[in-house]
Formats: structure tokens, C-alpha cells, sequence
């Protein structure tokens, strides 16, 4: 029985642990986060869809993509409205799925609405997987 309460008093403390370290994440990680103009965020998704090989990018074959011709980081100020484009795209057209939308580590999350983020500490902490982990164990 002693060794029963003692397991358990350990795994609440590790939980307690667990979380707490995730809020000291989630804030060095938030200290870390820069935010990228929309234009240098494309960039950011180009050089992900290509493995990040600067070569592949150059010579992306997807002509038909709405970041074709933004993909070197210079283009026109409709920027946002690609943006949202691509985001609908990738949540199969789905205007709630955008505002549901998981990827938090995309380099296009913020832009996903098609306009520029509000600054919010509170958004800018939630803005990672373990701010949003956090978020909901009250850690913020």
C-alpha cells in the first residue's frame, strides 16, 4: 500500500513538473519567435515545401502555385491575399478550418486570415504547441 501512494504521489508531481516546464518552454520559445514580414513568411514556406534546398526553390517545377512568384522573397503587396489563398487550399476550402487550423509552427499561421496579426502577448505566448498545452493548464 505505501509503495501504491508513493507511485502516485510521485506521478502527480511529475505531472505538476511536466506542466510547469512547459510554461518555462512556451515563454523561452516565445522570447525566441520572431515575427517574419508576410512576404519573408512565403519564403519561409517555399524553402519548407523544397527541404529547405535554396536550389530547389529557384527551380521549383510548380508553376501553378499561388507562391510561384513570390518564392525568392521579392513580389507584389498582394501578399495576404495569397496567403489566405494558400491556407484555404490547404484546409480544403474550409473557412473554419482556417481559424482551427493546428499548424502552428507553419511559417504562414499568422497571415492565415489574410491580414496582419493583431500584437497580443497573450496571442503571441498561445502561438506555439506547448503555448497552446499551456494555455489550457492555466500556466499563462
Amino acid at each position: 500500500m505505501k509503495i501504491i501512494s508513493l507511485f502516485e504521489d510521485y506521478s502527480i508531481y511529475s505531472q505538476s513538473l511536466f506542466f510547469f516546464l512547459n510554461c518555462l518552454l512556451a515563454i523561452s520559445k516565445e522570447k525566441k519567435m520572431k515575427r517574419h514580414t508576410p512576404l519573408k513568411a512565403i519564403r519561409q514556406k517555399c524553402l519548407d515545401c523544397s527541404g529547405f534546398s535554396v536550389k530547389e526553390v529557384r527551380e521549383c517545377p510548380a508553376i501553378d502555385c499561388s507562391f510561384y512568384p513570390l518564392r525568392m522573397g521579392k513580389g507584389s503587396r498582394a501578399t495576404l491575399k495569397k496567403i489566405k489563398a494558400h491556407c484555404l487550399w490547404c484546409c480544403n476550402n474550409q473557412n473554419k478550418e482556417i481559424k482551427l487550423c493546428p499548424a502552428v509552427q507553419c511559417p504562414l499561421w499568422e497571415y492565415r486570415f489574410g491580414r496582419r496579426p493583431q500584437k497580443s502577448p497573450v496571442t503571441s505566448k498561445i502561438a506555439t504547441t506547448e503555448g497552446v498545452f499551456a494555455a489550457n493548464s492555466g500556466c499563462i
